[in-house]
Formats: structure tokens, C-alpha cells, sequence
């Protein structure tokens, strides 16, 4: 009798609303969440515990902030921990597994996953606490070609 009374549509309509906010939170990456969840709570202090010492350090003249940045280098695929992103990798790795008998795969004929770059930067006041941050992507250093380019 409760999917005939009244109350239903609502609780209905509720469930869904958390489960898409579940759904959405669980597709961030673990240090986007972390960042998220420190913001006005978190100091220099807590978040040099976790991630160490930061890559950049600005100190702001005008308002006595500071800027922390990070700088990361992941999988891609860690960028997408539902594995959403990847539903369609069977083709890939196909592909990848032909490139590799004409010897243009990675050399176990495993597919190769691209590497991204993420910098994080941090703004704390001038009590320490971490205030927001923000997430970019970045370039990474390309290898430089041995035989030069010519």
C-alpha cells in the first residue's frame, strides 16, 4: 500500500535526487574530494601532512595570502574511477593488440594508458586555512627526440 499512497511520489523523487548526488560525488577523484572536504577546515599544516612539501609557494603582498601549487601527473583512467569513460577500451585494446604484431604497440602488447597532468592550486589566508582551490590540467615535458628533429 505505500506505492498507492501520497507519501511515495515524494520519497521518489527524493531517492533519486541522492542517488545521483551519490553517483556524481563517486565519479570525482579522491583528491578532489579530499580538497572539497578541507576547504575552510583544512590548514597549510594538515594538507603538507598528506600531499608533503608543494611544488610552488606564493606569498600574496596585497591580502597576506598564500598560493600553494601541486603538481601531479596520473592515468587518465584515474580521472574516471567509475570507468565510464572506458566502457568502449575493448576496441581499444584491440587495436592496441594488432599495432602491437606490426610492432607499433607498447612493447608487452598491453594498451598504453596517456598520462594527464593536473595542478592544483591551494589559496590560503593569512591564518593558514585552506580557503579554495582549483584544478587545471597541465603540460607535461615532452621527451626530447634522440636523433633529433629534423
Amino acid at each position: 500500500m505505500f506505492l498507492e499512497s501520497k507519501i511515495f511520489p515524494v520519497f521518489l523523487k527524493y531517492s533519486v535526487v541522492v542517488l545521483a548526488g551519490c553517483l556524481l560525488t563517486s565519479c570525482s577523484h579522491w583528491r578532489d574530494r579530499y580538497f572539497d572536504d578541507a576547504v575552510d577546515e583544512q590548514t597549510q599544516f594538515e594538507v603538507r601532512e598528506k600531499f608533503g612539501k608543494p611544488h610552488i609557494v606564493e606569498h600574496s603582498l596585497l591580502d597576506k595570502s598564500t598560493t600553494w601549487v601541486y603538481r601531479v601527473a596520473i592515468p587518465e583512467g584515474e580521472l574516471d574511477p567509475s570507468g565510464l569513460k572506458g566502457f568502449g577500451s575493448g576496441v581499444a585494446e584491440v587495436g592496441e593488440a594488432v599495432a602491437s604484431l606490426v610492432g607499433k604497440g607498447s612493447q608487452d602488447g598491453a594498451p598504453r594508458e596517456r598520462i594527464v597532468c593536473l595542478r592544483y592550486e591551494l589559496l590560503f589566508d593569512e591564518e593558514r586555512i585552506l580557503r579554495e582551490w582549483t584544478r587545471k590540467f597541465c603540460q607535461l615535458k615532452k621527451e626530447e627526440d634522440p636523433f633529433g628533429s629534423q
